[in-house]
């Protein structure tokens, strides 16, 4: 380890959005609580199971709040008013069939449905925006010119992935094909594969972000072994990384300082690893990496308010935060050692908590 100085199908029940975000999960809307307890924050995950759970859990592990679902979970963001954004009943490949159509689902603190949409496209993330629509990602067959872009060449169907906004009447208002911004040519695919691209992750990055000032999207391609930018407003590729530095990577954010945090999930003889980049260079100037320490899928990292880093070791249940020198100062495994896509700390303050016991 080192550090540098330095859109379909579609059902909606709307009530009520109000403005989200990404990142963090909070948005921009200010935490209410005028008296904040004194807490390290509260962890938001969701064990992979049939039936899961959101918890949120304490430092000292145990699970102060939960949103029930009926669905298996993939992933959730916690809003600035306490609600929570998730998905659904995700499939793992277009070509699978699911356990139910996926939806994007918002609840209240009380887990009272404030508004879902379905599509059965939907996959792997949602990220919730400051104008209080969400972006969500959908599987796509390759349009034929695409496909005979592809290397090696097939006449099979091939899927990528369309990254779509979506506004509280469940309309699509912005749409990104990947298909027509990548240079495809320059990818080999499996095949074996029915995917291109297989886009893990999606973030949204505001106007005057610390990247690159332009609203923009940052986005994971786990079969390419890509990260990248995309212009909010022209959809123009601005940065790319990746191939042959990163392999089955998942959950790129961006950190205050413009650089670029991300779970590198390698193969078993490797380790996986988080890394954080220095777009301008590709340089790695920190990373984290331990023996036996491996998740061959899912995963993901957060750099905290604190300068440590959250690690979800996905295929092994196991949560934990090391400061910048590797240091494990905190671990929490998910109950029966449950897989987990992600999980994602909050600070007292992004939160205007509904119930202030938790804290107690």
């Amino acid at each position: 380890m080192k550090r540098s100085p330095l859109h379909k199908r579609f059902a909606l029940l709307f009530i009520t959005l109000t403005a989200l975000g990404c990142g963090g999960g909070s948005g921009e809307e200010e935490s209410t609580s005028s008296a904040l307890p004194d807490s390290e924050g509260l962890t938001l995950y969701a064990p992979m199971t049939t039936d899961s759970s959101f918890l949120l859990v304490n430092q000292e592990g145990e699970t102060v709040h939960e949103w029930s679902t009926t669905a298996r979970a993939n992933t959730g963001r916690l809003l600035a008013d306490g609600s929570i954004v998730m998905l659904l009943d995700t499939k793992a490949q277009p070509t699978k069939f699911g356990t139910g159509t996926a939806m994007i689902r918002k609840l209240d603190w009380d887990e009272n449905v404030l508004w879902e949409y379905e599509n059965s496209d939907l996959h792997h993330d949602v990220c919730p925006m400051p104008n209080g629509n969400v972006m969500a990602i959908l599987w796509e067959e390759l349009s034929a010119e695409n496909l005979a872009r592809v290397t090696p060449s097939r006449t099979d169907p091939l899927y990528s992935d369309v990254f779509v906004e979506i506004n509280s009447k469940g309309k699509i208002v912005w749409e990104w094909h990947a298909q027509d911004h990548l240079t495809i040519e320059n990818y080999t695919v499996s095949a074996a594969s029915s995917e291109l691209t297989h886009a893990n992750a999606v973030e949204y990055l505001a106007e005057g972000n610390a990247f690159n000032g332009k609203a923009s999207l940052l986005v994971s391609f786990r079969h390419i072994d890509t990260i990248l930018a995309a212009d909010y407003k022209t959809g123009e590729v601005s940065w790319e990384f990746g191939p042959g530095k990163l392999s089955g990577q998942h959950n790129p954010t961006l950190l205050e300082n413009g650089n670029i945090l991300v779970y590198d999930n390698r193969n078993a003889g490797l380790g996986s690893r988080v890394a954080e980049i220095f777009p301008e260079t590709g340089e790695i100037v920190w990373e984290y990496e331990a023996e036996g320490f491996y998740s061959g899928h899912i995963s993901g990292a957060q750099r905290l308010i604190n300068g440590n880093t959250l690690i979800c070791e996905g295929a092994e249940g196991r949560i934990f935060e090391v400061d910048p020198e590797g240091n494990i100062v905190w671990e929490h495994f998910s109950p029966d050692d449950a897989q987990v896509f992600r999980a994602t700390r909050y600070e007292v303050e992004e939160i205007a908590w509904p119930d202030l016991t938790i804290f107690e």
